[in-house]
């Protein structure tokens, strides 16, 4: 098997080792916030094509079907598209599923019209993100948005030898530069939060993009 092969597998079983532990039980309040201001009619959400890309358990996968949206949904994981297979299923709704990587992710271009990505930015590796923006961002329709959480550099799981599974943080020039060149607009935010009687800090990007 050669080197790549070999890479992919362990990512693979990296990932599936953290589906098997269960993952997020409810949808983050942004996404929440995102998909319902953008799309506050019922019936504009059923002629809607989104992609929770890196859905994990599929927790914001179920939130998208339940909510009307033609939902497409990608992991590496098929540990983790198999528990939102399950998930769906339990609640007799429905969503494309795929197992693959985000950089390597094959659907039509301008096929969608919005993208969710939600902590999956700061778990690839080195080059990932950027190599694969460009190649995400075709796959909206004139219009369409993407929606981004993920690691700011100063994030407290960043370089933390308990998390194997944050790779990097970002900082906000590494942000513009990924972005900017793909999309049109961009909205830069950071969520932050402390946990653990604020002696630990969740520090994130949120980031809003739109193609013309």
């Amino acid at each position: 098997m050669n080197q790549t092969k070999l890479a992919a597998a362990s990512e693979r079983e990296l990932w599936d080792e953290w589906n098997a532990a269960g993952g997020p039980q409810y949808p983050r309040d942004e996404v929440v916030r995102f998909f319902l201001r953008r799309y506050p009619d019922k019936h504009a959400r059923q002629k809607a094509r989104v992609l929770d890309l890196g859905c994990g358990g599929g927790v914001h996968t179920l939130f998208l079907a339940e909510q009307g949206f033609e939902t497409f949904a990608c992991d590496i994981s098929p540990e983790g598209v198999q528990t939102t297979k399950r998930r769906l299923a339990a609640k007799n709704l429905h969503a494309e599923t795929i197992v693959s990587p985000l950089e390597t992710l094959d659907l039509p271009t301008a096929s969608l019209d919005a993208i969710l990505s939600v902590g999956v930015l700061e778990c690839t590796l080195p080059g990932v993100a950027e190599t694969a923006m460009p190649k995400i961002a075709k796959l909206l329709r004139s219009g369409g948005a993407g929606l981004f959480v993920f690691a700011s550099d100063k994030d407290y799981r960043v370089g933390s030898e308990s998390n194997k599974y944050v790779r990097r943080g970002f900082t906000e020039n590494e942000v513009r530069s990924i972005f900017a060149a793909s999309f049109a607009e961009l909205d830069i935010n950071r969520v932050i939060r402390t946990e653990q009687n604020q002696s630990i800090a969740l520090n994130e990007w949120m980031v809003s993009a739109f193609v013309k």
